[in-house]
């Protein structure tokens, strides 16, 4: 049987890393308009890109939404013997990848283990992890504050443009509020799944369903 989304320390040694995100919400939809995210947020929306396809099965034990892949990893998984891979580390490297040494940011929540480095390692070797010998680095340097939108899109974060997109949606500033949230495991995970199909990410991960009702009319 698949195992169930990963929501524990499991193989993560910064399993109580969590970020702050502030979530503007527009307050008749129950939607989130946007987010202004720290350069840490920023650098574990990043680190999606670097997730092999079969790492993401695995955090999320094979329930992507992505059907056929879905289908492909449960298989391998679950339904094909070790006896009938090449290798008894094979059926492994298909169903729990490492990420290359050097591609985890130092703020990396996901329980995702990276590459060690070869023995023989020195400083002028052409190895992946040149930029990041310790094994855990920045994607980012610069701004400190960022603007995310609900689908992801992510820009510096500018004061005049938010309110410039304000307008552009047509949201009074009135019917805005802001939350803070603390992103941890459970959170990135919804983040990272809501990613795959969905326009409206951020929405999907952390609204509850019960958020997202339009407020009921006091009766005039």
């Amino acid at each position: 049987m698949v195992s169930q989304p990963h929501t524990g320390n499991e193989e993560n040694p910064n399993n109580s890393t969590n970020l702050s995100l502030k979530v503007m919400i527009q307050q008749s939809t129950g939607k989130v308009v946007h987010a202004q995210a720290n350069k840490q947020f920023v650098e574990f929306l990043f680190s999606f890109l670097y997730i092999p396809l079969v790492g993401v099965e695995h955090l999320l034990a094979g329930s992507t939404g992505v059907k056929a892949i879905d289908n492909l990893y449960r298989n391998t998984s679950d339904v094909i013997d070790s006896k009938h891979f090449i290798t008894p580390d094979m059926k492994k490297r298909l169903t729990k990848p490492t990420l290359p040494h050097g591609y985890v940011s130092k703020d990396y929540i996901f329980p995702l283990t990276e590459e060690s480095l070869p023995a023989d390692y020195d400083q002028t070797s052409n190895f992946s992890s040149v930029k990041f010998p310790n094994g855990r680095g920045s994607y980012l340097k610069g701004s400190p504050a960022y603007h995310v939108a609900d689908d992801l899109t992510v820009t510096p974060f500018c004061f005049a443009s938010t309110l410039s997109s304000l307008k552009e949606q047509e949201i009074s500033i009135s019917d805005v509020k802001e939350v803070e949230m603390q992103i941890g495991l459970k959170e990135a995970l919804s983040i990272l799944k809501a990613s795959l199909t969905s326009s409206t990410a951020l929405t999907d991960a952390l609204l509850t369903r019960k958020s997202l009702k339009r407020p009921k009319r006091e009766k005039v």
